[in-house]
């Protein structure tokens, strides 16, 4: 539970500076629905790591029955294998889905509407540290999202983006990187 409280403080930073925590979850479980979605992924992964399997099992149960519920109100789609670091925000209630094979970095801030999904090799997105993707991004297959990207809104990323760059378009094309475009 520990990391749902890194992903509260990103909350924080990027959204309430200078609240604090309390304040910044009662306001976010109001204007950004998709935090429930977190906060019940992060409540699955920690029943996927209990050592004891009669209730890590149960709470698994119990987690997927909510899953169904939390996806409906929410519209995101985490299940509870994948893996996401720390600090993770979620931002306005929308269609997101992250397919469980990508591997999604640090604090990381995601829009509405945001696809990771696999190629037909079952190859998913790899994103790294301090990635902002905007509303409406698909990122498609083998593809690794260097670590400071970001993806401007309605991109459909297929090739891997470098570093600290900013990609835009159909299909998505760096237009600023620090290595030069």
């Amino acid at each position: 539970m520990m990391v749902f409280l890194e992903d509260l403080r990103h909350y924080q930073r990027f959204c309430y500076p200078g609240q604090n925590l309390a304040f910044v979850l009662f306001r976010s479980l109001i204007a950004h629905p998709a935090i429930l979605a977190l906060m019940w992924f992060r409540f699955g992964n920690w029943c996927k790591r209990l050592p004891v399997p009669l209730i890590k099992h149960f709470l698994l149960s119990l987690h997927w029955i909510g899953f169904i519920f939390v996806r409906a109100i929410t519209g995101v789609q985490l299940l509870p294998g994948t893996r996401i670091g720390p600090g993770l925000v979620l931002l306005h209630y929308g269609t997101t889905i992250i397919n469980p094979r990508s591997v999604v970095g640090k604090n990381c801030v995601f829009f509405n509407n945001v696809l990771l999904a696999a190629d037909s090799d079952m190859s998913s997105p790899n994103i790294g540290d301090d990635v902002m993707i905007g509303a409406n991004v698909t990122i498609f297959g083998k593809v690794i999202v260097g670590s400071g990207v970001k993806i401007g809104a309605g991109a459909v990323v297929v090739h891997s983006i470098p570093d600290d760059s900013t990609a835009v378009g159909v299909p998505a094309r760096v237009v600023r990187s620090r290595h030069g475009v």
